[in-house]
């Protein structure tokens, strides 16, 4: 079940309101990922995707440097853009973040 806040990034989306690679922030604690915003930065009232454990890698939980910048601009994004990919990632954010890419290279 994703938690109220929680930032999810969606790694395989539903091509319409939920797209690969874009981070999310959660608005209810529900077991669908039901976010403020879709990708058109619209108020997401109706629109939501299963992603639940054990449906394969579907979504991760966002880093520490991929929550601030969500802060920073105040909507979704995709993570693999050149704009999020030039923002300026804080020192130890980039070690989570090497952690993680090991992670995924290892399995």
């Amino acid at each position: 079940m994703f938690k109220k806040d929680d930032y999810i990034v969606v790694l395989i989306g539903n091509k319409i309101s939920f797209l690969d690679n874009y981070l999310f922030k959660q608005r209810m604690d529900y077991d669908y990922l039901k976010a403020y915003l879709d990708t058109k930065s619209t108020v997401n009232g109706i629109s939501n995707i299963e992603c639940k454990r054990g449906l394969g890698r579907m979504w991760r939980y966002a880093t520490q440097n991929e929550i601030d910048y969500y802060d920073l601009i105040g909507k979704p994004f995709d993570t693999t853009s050149d704009e999020f990919l030039n923002y300026k990632f804080k020192p130890d954010n980039l070690s989570c973040l090497i952690k993680i890419l090991e992670g995924i290279k290892n399995e």
